[in-house]
This record gives C-alpha cells, structure tokens and sequence, in this order.
C-alpha cells in the first residue's frame, strides 16, 4: 500500500493511513497552506545558495522604496525596507497566488474571525478512536508522511535514534553525516531509515526526544547533585528544560525574595492584556521553579488561579500548556519578529543602505551576516496581515495582533534609579549588548543554564573577528579614533543605527563602542535568530504536547494541540523557511565578499581565521559541553547557524 501524500510517496500504510485521515479532517485553507508551505520549503532546501547573486554593487541597493508594518503604526520604526539588495521585491506571481491567498484574504480565502470555531476541532485522541499514547504515533507518523521525508528526508521519525545505541540514548550527537558503529555504536545504519539524508548533517530535528525522568539517574554526577530527586514527570522536566536549557532560557529570571517560595520564574503574563477570539483562552502565565530547577506553581492570567503538581492532573497539564504555549508566542512575537527582524536587523540592514557605499569595508564585513534579510522581514510582514498566517495561527482578535506587534516595536522609556519595568511596558524593545542578555542567571552551571556560557564563547570569538576587521582598517590603537572621525561615511551610519535603535549615549562614536554594537548585531543574525527560531520550530521536538500557537478551550480546556491547531503551528514553522546551516560553507565561501577591496590579503586572513579556526574550535567546545548537560542545547553551534536572519 501506498500513498501519494501531496508530492511525497509513502509505503508505509499506518503513516499514509495517519495521512490520509488529519487530511480529511481539517479545512481547505489549512491545508492548501500547510501543503505549499511544506513544498516551499522542499524546494528550498533541494537548493544551494548560489553565489553568483554576490554582485557589486548589489542590483536593488539603490532602492530605498519601504512598506508599513501590518500593525497599523506609521513611520518609524514601523517601515520596512521594501526590496532586498539581492533578491529583490517580492514577485507578482508570490504576491497574488502565494501572499495574496494566504495573507490578503483574496481568492476566497478570508474567515470571519468571530465565526465559532469549526466542527472540525478535533483531538487526537477523538480522530483516530485511540489513547493518548497511541495518538502520539499518529502525530509522529503524520508528521513522518509530510514533513519528514518532503523536507529533512527522514521516513520515520520515530526512528532517529537506535535503541541499542546508548550515545544515541544518552547523549545527544546522533546528527552526524557519517553515521556508524565508528561514531554511534550503530551496526545497522538502515534502521535509522535516514542513512541517504545530507539534511540531517546540519539540521536538528526533534533533539529531545531521548530526555526523561528515568534517564536523570544516569546522569553525570553535577546534575545529579543539582537536581537531587526530581519528583516530576516528563512533562514536567520539560518545562525545567525549556525555562533553563531551551528557547525559553532568556527569559527566565530570580524570583524576588520570598515569592512563592520560588527561586526562579518565567513570566509573560503582559500577554494577557491582547484579547483572543472565541473558543481560545488568554494569553499570559509564570512558571515558579525552585532551587534545585524543579516547576513548583504555574500562574494562569486566564483564570487567575494558580496551579500546582499537587493538584487535579488535568488541570495541571492544562497549566503547563498555557505557560507553554504563551512563552512561544512571546518569543516568537516579541523577541524574535519585532526586536530582533523588525527592528534590530530591519535598522542595521536601513543603515548600511543609506550611509554605506558598495566598497566600503564595514559594509563588505556585514554582508555575510545581512544576506536576505529584507526579504525575509517582508514575507514575516506578509504573514502580519489581517487574514493572514499569523492571524488564523495564533488565537489574537486582529486588532489585538495588530496592537501587540507596534507596541513591542515602540521603544521602552528608560528606567529612574531603583524602578522596576511596569507591566505595559515589558514587551517593548530595549537595546542591550548581546552579552548582557543573558547575564542575569549567569553564576548558574552551563549543566543546567547553557545559554551563558555559548554565547558569551560565541561573543568573545565574534568580538576578536570584528575587533581585527575594524584595527585592519582604522588603525591598531586603540585610543586613536583619528580615522574613524574621518570617515564620513561610517560616521553617518553609525549616527542612524544609534538613533533608529534609542541606542544609550554612552555609545558614542569610538572605536570601542563601534566594535561592541558590530559584534551584537552579529550574534543577532546568528546566534540570536536561531535560540529565538527554536520557540516555535522541530528542533527540541515535533510531538504535539510540546508547545503550540493556541490556548483552546473548547470543547475542553486543551492540553496539547488538537489536529487542525497542531497543523497550524507546522505551518507556522515552515513559513520560517528552511534555515540552511550556512554560517561555515565550504571553501572559504564567505571570503569572497571581499573581492577587489583594499588589503584584501589581510582581510581574507581574518575571515579565514574565524569562519573557520574560531568557529570550528567553538563547535568543538560545545559538543564537549553538551555532553555533560540535561539536554543539548545548540543554539550557539556553529554546525547549525544561519549566517543571516533569512529564509
């Protein structure tokens, strides 16, 4: 038996029937959308980045043309650049049959956002007639059947690790191009059912699956001290990895003395101000974990109850998937589109096209780390729209989305001495260093806190890149700023980039500071796109319990995604495009972006030094980290970066 999953054969007849049957059972624009996103992103990834494009000057640089962010703002900081230097505006075909459809609400494809929610919401459990363990294999054999082969060549994905492999079981390196006994133990490759894939070599897909409560005890003996006896479940543990090991690790702070007997807690309760359609709960939560990293207390702004392990198990899992899903939504919303697309990159990208001239060295230097980024913000503006991606995938009212987005674009008002950041003012942007981002919780074991120690490696490799890159050009003292006040060009971009963030005065034009603010937007493009990337992705994993897009209440209070909810929040991760691991390409790719340009034999040392040393060392370190932690954490790991915040 076979079937023909939209493009992609499967012989397996429980993954064509699984199929076969969450096909039948949500709407027609769920699915026409989650079909060509998934053959988007195919194409995609079958593709090679193709540096002929690399052409100087740049065939769009001069088109400064901008569009409105959809959230209703005017001026800045809600425009856009409108065309990419490279690739151009988005194409009338894209525009009208991809865009149009999905996004404008044309061709028959709007909805009525207080429409009660369809009849189709269904369970796992209800459409397959099966128990919530059972379900969980359909999850894995639908995901499997469309986006396992059609994208990551992967034909089962419940085959990804070996069962009598115990690095496989225990440490995390099972994405190797080279698999085998050598490396994993692995006698028989064909049973990871993936051994023609090249897309694994580079990609992470579904990372956590081996972490348990049962596995603790076999933990190295820090974790074992630091976690003493873990009382939860798994899903608990999860929550413990995704507020200290995973995409929610930046977001989670000290708890004021004596608050609920907490020493930790995650907190997105300001989400609860943005009201929701019909049939969806609110918004908003805090996590409370205690010293030994263990989720005591879960707040839910909904009801404004708060929940403990202790009480109904229902309500419990309930808690969890609120506190969940609302951290990615703010990851994904906040932290990633608006801070770090819509203004961080969106403002570098403004800057150096206004200032900047094609030869100039700051600009070359940039290149690698700006590539595709305009168009990458215009389709995420796109999928902004009011019938659009983001507004059927996510609960929001379209005037709520509208005014959660330009309110975390807005600038936050500086702090008075001994004030605390009020609660309508947590979502705006605020520029801090990269390094400073996640200092709060940084005396913690990268065991259990990973997130310091890569980025701050990260950091101070990037730091020497840029530091010899700028003394190559203006001078090696570095007291004597004569050469950069000389530069008119570098000066000007540097005043709009200050300006356009709200950035301190304390960054004044030198060479120091120069240095520091380039090495942040850097770690933006790279490191911080792909830990924010990760909220709502398959990295950590592609189980429908795991997190969501959606808080659903009817017909029950939901504790993992339903069907139609599940394929939404796929469509959600493959609009993000397939995020090729290009940061180390072969052949010394990225030196060619100084082609012609002064002291170029220089120049080539230090991109050779850390596209390839640095980094290459930097992988090494964490691979070697990630053997002692809870759970991998590879946000910061070269094998798998993007160099640019890009589709």
């Amino acid at each position: 038996m076979s079937c023909n999953c939209f493009g992609d054969e499967s012989s397996d007849p429980n993954t064509a029937a699984a199929v076969a049957t969450v096909n039948g059972s949500i709407d027609s624009y769920t699915s026409a959308l989650f079909y060509d996103l998934r053959n988007r992103v195919a194409d995609q990834r079958s593709s090679k980045f193709d540096f002929s494009t690399l052409k100087f000057p740049a065939p769009y640089f001069s088109d400064k043309r901008t569009v409105s962010v959809n959230c209703g703002g005017r001026g800045q900081p809600y425009e856009l650049l409108q065309s990419d230097e490279f690739y151009g505006d988005i194409g009338f075909f894209d525009d009208l049959c991809f865009y149009g459809k999905y996004s404008k609400g044309m061709l028959a494809y709007s909805f009525d956002e207080s429409a009660p929610l369809p009849t189709s919401t269904q369970s796992w459990e209800s459409l397959f007639g099966t128990s919530a363990a059972e379900s969980l294999n359909e999850v894995r054999r639908f995901f499997s059947g469309t986006i396992g082969r059609g994208v990551y060549q992967v034909d089962d994905v419940t085959k990804l690790q070996n069962a009598d492999s115990q690095v496989l079981e225990h440490k995390c390196r099972f994405f190797s191009g080279t698999i085998g006994r050598g490396v994993y133990q692995v006698d028989d490759v064909t049973k990871l059912q993936n051994a023609d894939s090249q897309v694994l070599e580079h990609k992470l897909l579904n990372v956590w699956e081996y972490v348990s409560v049962d596995g603790l005890s076999n933990s190295n003996q820090i974790l074992s001290s630091m976690l003493q006896d873990f009382s939860g479940d798994d899903s608990d543990l999860w929550c413990t990895l995704i507020a200290f090991g995973g995409f929610g690790a930046h977001r989670t702070a000290p708890c004021k003395k004596n608050e609920h007997d907490a020493y930790f807690v995650s907190d997105v309760r300001f989400l609860s101000r943005y009201d929701v359609r019909h049939g969806f709960e609110k918004y908003g939560a805090a996590a409370y974990f205690d010293a030994q990293y263990q989720l005591k207390e879960i707040f839910v702004s909904a009801t404004q109850e708060r929940f403990k392990p202790t009480d109904r198990r229902s309500d419990w899992l309930h808690a969890k998937w609120a506190w969940k899903v609302s951290l990615s939504v703010a990851v994904l919303l906040v932290d990633q589109v608006c801070h770090s697309q819509f203004r961080e990159a969106q403002s570098l990208v403004s800057a150096i096209r206004g200032h900047l001239s094609d030869t100039h060295p700051i600009r070359r230097m940039l290149l690698p780390f700006t590539i595709g980024t305009v168009y990458r913000n215009r389709a995420t503006n796109e999928y902004l729209a009011e019938n659009g991606l983001y507004h059927r995938c996510l609960a929001f009212k379209y005037v709520e989305l509208q005014r959660l987005v330009r309110e975390s674009m807005e600038s936050a008002p500086p702090l008075q001495a001994n004030q605390e950041r009020g609660v309508n003012d947590r979502m705006k942007y605020r520029f801090r260093l990269m390094r400073k981002k996640v200092h709060v919780l940084s005396k913690l074991s990268q065991e259990i806190y990973p997130i310091y120690t890569d980025v701050w490696d990260f950091w101070t490799q990037t730091l020497d890149f840029v530091t010899k890159f700028v003394k190559l050009y203006y001078g090696q003292n570095d007291k004597d700023d004569s050469q950069l006040e000389r530069d008119d060009e570098l000066k000007t971009f540097y005043a709009a980039l200050i300006e356009s963030l709200s950035i301190d005065a304390k960054y004044r034009l030198k060479k120091f500071n120069i240095i520091n603010v380039l090495t942040h937007f850097l770690c933006n493009a790279t490191i911080w796109s792909h830990h924010l990337h990760s909220a709502v992705s398959f990295e950590y994993s592609m189980d429908a319990d795991f997190t969501g897009l959606k808080i659903a209440v009817e017909p029950q209070k939901a504790k993992q995604n339903n069907v139609p909810n599940y394929v939404e929040y796929c469509s959600v991760v493959l609009s993000k495009g397939f995020q090729f691991a290009n940061i180390q390409l072969d052949g010394n790719a990225w030196q060619r972006v100084l082609q012609n340009m002064p002291d170029e034999a220089n120049a080539l040392r230090i991109f050779k030094t850390y596209f390839e040393d640095h980094l290459n060392t930097l992988k090494e370190n964490i691979n070697d980290r990630n053997n002692s932690r809870i759970a991998p954490f590879n946000a910061c790991n070269p094998k798998y970066l993007q160099a640019s915040i890009a589709l």
